[in-house]
This record gives C-alpha cells, sequence and structure tokens, in this order.
C-alpha cells in the first residue's frame, strides 16, 4: 500500500545503520564530492556535523552519529557556544577543504572521506574515517593514514586508535557486494554459527533484517544450520541474496498499522509487504524524516530532565535555607527574650555578682560553688571562664 503517512514520532526498532543501508548512503553522498567544508560543528560527544557547500547543490549537512547513523540532514540542531576541543582540531584542518571523494571501506560500517585544502606548503590532504560499529570513532589522518587525531582513543589487541599510528580496520573475509558463488560456499561451510541467519546476518555483515530477506526469498528454513544446506539450496540462498544487492533502490519508512515507525529502508522488502509506508527520493532523506526528529524530541526531554534536576535542586537548597531561617528567627526570639530578662531582673543579678566577687576575696572557687550548692537562682560557676548561669523565672510564659 503506497499512501503518505503521518508516523508517530516514537521510533525505537533502529539504533544503527546495517552495512547494506550504509552502501546506498555513500552512493547518495558522491553527489557532495567536490563541495567545500564551511564549518565542523560537534553537538556533543558523539555526534557531529559538516557543513557542505558546493555551487550546484548549494548547503548540505553531513550528521555523524558515532557508532550508529551517517547520512544527509536537511538542518542542524543549536549546538554548544564552546566546541569541543575535537571540533576545533578538526575545523583547523578541514575548514575551507574540499571532498575529493568518499567511499565504504569493503562492506564495513566504515566511510573514508579525502579532503584536500589549500597550504603555503601546496595542497594538504587529509583523510577522515567515521566508524559506525559499537563503539564507534572518528579518526582523522593524514594523506599517508598517519593517525593525526581521534575523537576517543582506543586500543583493541594489534589495532590502536591514536595519533602517530597507521590506521587500520577491521577486515570481514568477503564483501556481500563482490563476493561468488564460492566464495559464498567457503563462508557457509566454516561457518560457526547455528543458523542460516546468522551467518548471513554476522559472518557476512548483512544485519538482522537483510539477513532474514535473503532467507524469506530464498525459500529456506533461517533455522538451518549453514554446513546442513545442501548445494541446490546453497543455490537458491545465493540468488537471493545476488536479487538483494542488485535492487533498485526505493528509499522507505516503514508504519505500523499504529502509524509507528517500524523501519527505514532503502529497498522494498519482501518481510514488509503491504504494511504502510511513505516513500522519499533519497535514503538520506528518509533517515532524517526518521531519525533527526527523534533525536530533537529525545535531546528536548534530555534538557527537561535535566532542568526538572535543576529545579529539583533549587527547592531543595530553598528548603533548606528556609528551615535554617526559621531556626535563626527562632534563636533571635529566644536571644532578644533573655536579653529583656536580663534587664527586667538587672538590680537582682548585678547585687549576685557583687556578692561573689565578695566571697572569691575570702573563698576558693571549690568553696564558693559548695556554698551556692542548692542556690534559687545561680545554678553554676565556670572558673576556668568565669561564666556564671542563673536561671531566671519568666512570668510572661
Amino acid at each position: 500500500m503506497d499512501r503518505p503517512v503521518h508516523a508517530r514520532n516514537d521510533f525505537t526498532m533502529k539504533s544503527e545503520i546495517a552495512a547494506l543501508e550504509l552502501h546506498y548512503v555513500v552512493s547518495e553522498l558522491s553527489a557532495c564530492v567536490g563541495a567545500k567544508v564551511e564549518q565542523v560543528y560537534q553537538r556533543d560527544k558523539r555526534e557531529l556535523f559538516f557543513s557542505l557547500h558546493s555551487s550546484g547543490a548549494g548547503k548540505k549537512y553531513l550528521r555523524i552519529v558515532v557508532g550508529k547513523f551517517l547520512y544527509l540532514a536537511a538542518r542542524k540542531p543549536a549546538m554548544p557556544q564552546v566546541p569541543p576541543g575535537f571540533c576545533l582540531y578538526l575545523r583547523k584542518r578541514l575548514n575551507n577543504a574540499r571532498l575529493v571523494g568518499v567511499r565504504q571501506l569493503g562492506f564495513e560500517r566504515i566511510v573514508e572521506f579525502s579532503f584536500e585544502r589549500k597550504s603555503r606548503e601546496g595542497i594538504a590532504s587529509f583523510l577522515l574515517y567515521a566508524e559506525l560499529f559499537t563503539p564507534g570513532n572518528i579518526v582523522l589522518c593524514d594523506s599517508k593514514e598517519m593517525i593525526l587525531s581521534v575523537l576517543e582513543k582506543q586500543k583493541w589487541g594489534k589495532r590502536t586508535l591514536e595519533p602517530k599510528h597507521r590506521y587500520e580496520y577491521p577486515k570481514k573475509d568477503a564483501n556481500v557486494l563482490t563476493v561468488n558463488i564460492d566464495q559464498f560456499k567457503a563462508i557457509l561451510a566454516k561457518s560457526d554459527k547455528e543458523s542460516v541467519v546468522k551467518t548471513l546476518a554476522i559472518d557476512l555483515g548483512l544485519g538482522g533484517v537483510y539477513a532474514e530477506e535473503v532467507c524469506f526469498q530464498s525459500g529456506i528454513d533461517k533455522l538451518t544450520d549453514s554446513k546442513n544446506l545442501k548445494a541446490a539450496e546453497v543455490e537458491k540462498v545465493f540468488d537471493a541474496l545476488q536479487d538483494l544487492r542488485s535492487a533498485k533502490i526505493q528509499p522507505m519508512i516503514i508504519c505500523g498499522a499504529d502509524e509507528s515507525i517500524v523501519d527505514v529502508i532503502p529497498i522494498d522488502l519482501a518481510g514488509h509487504a503491504k504494511k504502510p509506508r511513505k516513500e522519499f527520493s533519497s535514503f538520506s532523506e528518509a533517515l532524517d524524516a526518521a531519525l533527526s526528529e527523534k533525536f530533537e524530541v529525545l535531546e528536548e526531554e534530555k534538557k527537561i530532565s535535566e532542568s526538572r534536576s535543576r529545579f529539583a535542586k533549587v527547592d531543595e537548597i530553598l528548603a533548606d535555607q528556609q528551615s535554617r531561617l526559621a531556626g535563626l528567627q527562632k534563636a533571635e526570639s529566644e536571644n532578644q527574650r533573655k536579653a529583656e530578662l536580663i534587664y527586667e531582673n538587672y538590680t537582682v543579678i548585678n547585687d549576685l555578682l557583687k556578692q561573689l566577687l565578695e566571697a572569691k576575696k575570702k573563698y576558693s572557687w571549690q568553696e564558693v560553688r559548695s556554698k551556692l550548692k542548692g542556690h534559687a537562682m545561680i545554678k553554676g560557676v565556670d572558673e576556668r571562664t568565669g561564666e556564671i548561669t542563673v536561671e531566671l523565672n519568666d512570668t510572661h510564659k
């Protein structure tokens, strides 16, 4: 059913871009080759925007959500007033540089952007790598693939993403876009996955949605062990794979019966047959429609949550200050009454002090305390500080 839908913004299924989907995005990005980098923005720790301008296409925004998505966005959201250090470094190297090439590395979720910029020494070349698999990273290299800067320093075994190291990336045994039947058979035969759908999804990097589609189109039970497939069944799976990789691009948002967004895909899939959909002129446009608004909503929810947290903290501080103020007001009232009592009993207190001073001339403090024991008004004498505790009756109570 090809009809426009107004999808509700509760899209939760798509958490990252698949390698096949990235292939279509990269194909669309070829139209940006020749564009100049006007500015680089870093919205938060793991989200960057590149403002690209070309004389023919005007301004476009390349959005990179590290470890998750990459596509052309129609606009950029509000950015921090003070850019992070990594963003400032990218600006220093890439502002006014031209995008001269873009490609997906093999069938990996990695995109390589080639830039050139005029300098006093001639032409400076840079390679920017956007890694979209978990945990993801952004890596800037010189023309010889030596790392100049990274968003996050990372190290696993022999792979190190730090300045002064050569950029290397993990490679799969085969590229789904170019694998032939013999290579395909070898991958199925040596797979340690318990089902053909997992072999397609993981070993070949198709991802769950497209591995399911291949199994569905081939008519093979997806739970069949890859090693147990008969020769004819292998042929059917490979034919379905070929159909998938040669499918005509047809970007769309797939919706559920309640108009919630179910998926965003670059080609029509049998697994989504008869579901409501909205078609787009490019896959980036479809991703932008589904994801950018989603990210904006999440950002707004984050701001609201932070505001509520700040307000709660302010309320807590205010309550504490009000409690302290009430305590001070009570203490002020009590001290004021004490002063009034002293004033009201000034003559009596003055006489007591004179008597004590006279007694001190004849007796020791120990003897004075002994004589005062049981006194109606004097309740204590501290010989170290000279303080005398007097009990006065408050007739106003």
